[in-house]
């Protein structure tokens, strides 16, 4: 018997013969061992499963789960309730179908905020200790903040060791091999220590390889209405698994969307490497506003980063500048988040002083509109007419909350954080039912093949509230695994 047997070249059609024998035979192989791919693991091993990870890189802290925020976000916790936070699952749905522009897989969006609680109690019942934050874009606080995405890792990690499961660092996967007379997907070509190696999955696969934002190359490839933007993503993101399932025939979903957001910075030109700062936060949350190059307003304050991001397209040079005085940087330096996702507080307010980055500071709004070339006559009365604002209580303009017109821009100096549109997120990918099965292009599913985390695509629909990708993939790469150790040998 043939099998469609791959070589080291993801791009050959060689068809090889069926090796004699494998190197390896588990139950479960997960490909990729980031947030989904650990929770895939840890509960495939559970439910009695013999499992087996393969790495790409020589850590699992390189992954973009362990360098992001740390943002889940979960509905109806039981530290929601103990802050006295009302929430369900149905808000939560309707709220990720909404920011998705109702473009949604509605089985996933349903799955996921049916079960996003979980995260948060296996979480705490191993040791963190969440606080919960409001963020545009949701109708209630459910952004859960225990520290960034380390902080759940280095538990996964140890969760991971305590069962003894193996994970194979350094080892790409490069094909998955497919049996010609059954169809089903029987194990994974890989490379370890410059050699192929086979390994077999008696059950299943699971496809657990994270996005494809990580590099210019393919963002340019498959965000065309982005094509340019920052690379904010982690550098093991750049699409394995995805195009791996694609050349089985996989179906894929959503691949020109991402989670775009406007607070970018370059840190590595010729890589357009960056990082994030949380200025949407400075504006939304502790009064600031967004102005763009012209000094002017183009955004409720409140509206959800991502958003932002897409609106920021249409503005001069994909620009703003988030505009604040003393008392509303300092509220919002000293608050328990970290101000730039990647960055130790104690860098931030080096840049603060240094301003090389991304942050200006002025004794003036003349000064302030000098150092970000932005008309000064736009600027003052930009900010004249939103302090007017706050006295009334209402934004005519753009419709801010009260709640958040509590407090003028008077007290200097003055700050201007600059951003541009940054990818973090990719949230189109490999589509999926709500097993997790990956589906061919008749969305029949391929058989023995799972997939989980941001490699897959449609939960988000074309954008995402921050959380939710995170939140998605140890949620959802919890029940691929499940599902992955039922199928029978």
């Amino acid at each position: 018997m043939t099998h469609n047997q791959p070589t080291a070249d993801a791009t050959s059609d060689t068809r090889l013969q069926f090796p004699r024998k494998w190197d390896h035979q588990v139950d479960v192989i997960v490909v990729g061992a980031g947030a989904a791919g650990h929770t895939a693991a840890i509960e495939a091993h559970d439910a009695g499963a013999k499992v087996l990870v393969l790495e790409k890189e020589n850590t699992p802290l390189a992954c973009s789960s362990a360098i992001c925020g740390g943002s889940v976000a979960a509905a109806g916790t039981s530290v929601q309730q103990e802050g006295g936070i009302e929430d369900s699952p149905e808000l939560f749905f309707n709220d990720i179908m909404k920011e998705g522009e109702y473009t949604n897989d509605e089985e996933l969006v349903r799955i996921f905020s049916e079960h996003s609680r979980d995260v948060i109690e296996w979480f705490k019942n191993r040791g963190l200790r969440f606080i919960v934050r409001p963020y545009s874009g949701f109708s209630g606080d459910r952004i859960h903040y225990a520290g960034t995405g380390k902080a759940y890792m280095d538990i996964l990690i140890r969760e991971a060791k305590e069962r003894n499961i193996p994970i194979f660092y350094n080892t790409p996967a490069r094909r998955l091999i497919t049996d010609d007379s059954s169809g089903n997907i029987i194990g994974v070509q890989a490379e370890k220590e410059g050699k192929s190696i086979f390994v077999k999955a008696k059950r299943a696969t699971i496809l657990a390889t994270g996005g494809f934002g990580g590099a210019k190359e393919t963002i340019d490839r498959f965000l065309i209405p982005f094509k340019g933007a920052i690379v904010g993503s982690s550098t093991t993101a750049t699409g394995d698994g995805l195009l791996m399932a694609m050349k089985i025939g996989a179906c894929v979903t959503h691949l020109e969307y991402c989670a775009i957001y406007a607070c970018g910075f370059v840190t590595e030109q010729p890589t357009r490497r960056g990082l994030l700062h949380r200025g949407y936060d400075l504006a939304s949350a502790f009064g600031g506003i967004v102005i763009n190059k012209q000094g002017k307003r183009f955004i409720n304050e409140e509206t959800s980063p991502t958003l932002v991001g897409w609106k920021l397209r249409e503005q001069p040079d994909q620009t703003l500048y988030v505009i604040s005085d003393n008392i509303m940087l300092e509220a919002f330096v000293t608050r328990p988040v970290l101000p730039v996702i990647g960055w130790a507080k104690e860098k931030f307010l080096e840049e603060e002083e240094k301003q090389e980055c991304f942050v200006k500071k002025a004794s003036s709004i003349q000064e302030l509109a000098s150092k970000i070339n932005v008309n000064p006559a736009n600027l003052r009365e930009t900010i004249e007419t939103y302090n007017s604002y706050v006295e009334t209580g209402k934004d005519p303009e753009f419709g801010r909350d009260r709640k958040h017109l509590q407090r003028k821009i008077e007290t200097p100096p003055f700050y201007a954080l600059a951003g541009k549109p940054i990818v973090m997120v990719t949230v189109g990918g490999i589509k999926v039912n709500g097993r997790l099965q990956v589906l061919d292009p008749y969305l029949k599913p391929l058989p023995r093949l799972y997939a989980a985390g941001e490699v897959i695509g449609g939960l988000h629909g074309t954008r995402f509230c921050g959380g939710d990708a995170f939140g998605s993939a140890l949620c959802l790469g919890r029940i691929a695994g499940m599902n992955a150790a039922a199928e029978a040998s």
